[in-house]
C-alpha cells in the first residue's frame, strides 16, 4: 500500500489524484468511504470553500459547515462514532445520496491545503487510523500543492507562448503594436 501511495503522490492532475486518493484510503483502512476536500476561494467572493476535486458536481462546502468544513475552519482532528449525534454533522448528505453515515474520522491537511475524511469502518476508528492518517495527511499537502504548482505552471507556459508569437508578429510587421498588446490582454484574461 505504501509504494502505491507513493507513486501516487507524483500525479500531476488534480482529479486523478483526489480521485485515486481516495480509492486507497478506502482500500488502506478498510472503510466504506473516504472524501478528499480542498481549500479553494470561491471565484467571485473570494470566500475559502471546500470543493471535492474528485466530484466536480458535488456542491461546493462553506468553511464550519459539516464536519469537513469544521475540521477546515478549526484545524483540529474529529473521530466521531455516532455521526448523527454530533451537531458538526449535517444528514442532508446522506438522505441525498442514499446513504447513512455511522463512524467518521475527519483529519486537516498541514498548509490548510483541505480535509481528508473517512467514513464508516465497521469496527470503528482506532487511535492507530488516527495517527496512520495524519502522517498520510502531510504528504497528501506536498502532493496538492505539487499539483497547483504544475497548474500554474502550465497557465505561465500558455501565456509565454501567446507572448513570444505576438512579438514574433510584431518584429515582422504583421501587426500593430495596439493588436499586439490587446492579444496579450485577451490571453491573459483568458487565463483568470
Amino acid at each position: 500500500v505504501l509504494a502505491r501511495f507513493t507513486k501516487l503522490l507524483l500525479k500531476l492532475d488534480m482529479f486523478a489524484l483526489a480521485t485515486d486518493l481516495e480509492a486507497l484510503l478506502v482500500e488502506c483502512f478498510r472503510c466504506e468511504r473516504a472524501e478528499f476536500h480542498l481549500i479553494v476561494r470561491h471565484p467571485i467572493s473570494g470566500e475559502p470553500q471546500l470543493e471535492r476535486p474528485a466530484h466536480p458536481e458535488s456542491v461546493p462546502l462553506l468553511m464550519g459547515q459539516n464536519v469537513a468544513g469544521w475540521v477546515a475552519s478549526n484545524q483540529e482532528i474529529v473521530k466521531l462514532d455516532d455521526a448523527y449525534c454530533d451537531r458538526r454533522f449535517d444528514p442532508c448528505q446522506d438522505r441525498a445520496l442514499g446513504q447513512q453515515t455511522f463512524s467518521v474520522l475527519a483529519v486537516p491537511l498541514p498548509r490548510e491545503a483541505g480535509v481528508a475524511l473517512l467514513a464508516n469502518k465497521s469496527e470503528g476508528f482506532q487511535a492507530a487510523d488516527e495517527g496512520l492518517l495524519q502522517l498520510l495527511a502531510t504528504n497528501i499537502s506536498v502532493a496538492i500543492q505539487n499539483v497547483r504548482l504544475m497548474e500554474v505552471q502550465k497557465e505561465s507556459q500558455v501565456y509565454s507562448k501567446g507572448l513570444l508569437r505576438c512579438m514574433v508578429a510584431l518584429g515582422r510587421g504583421f501587426v500593430s503594436m495596439q493588436d499586439c498588446f490587446t492579444s496579450v490582454l485577451m490571453q491573459a484574461a483568458g487565463l483568470i
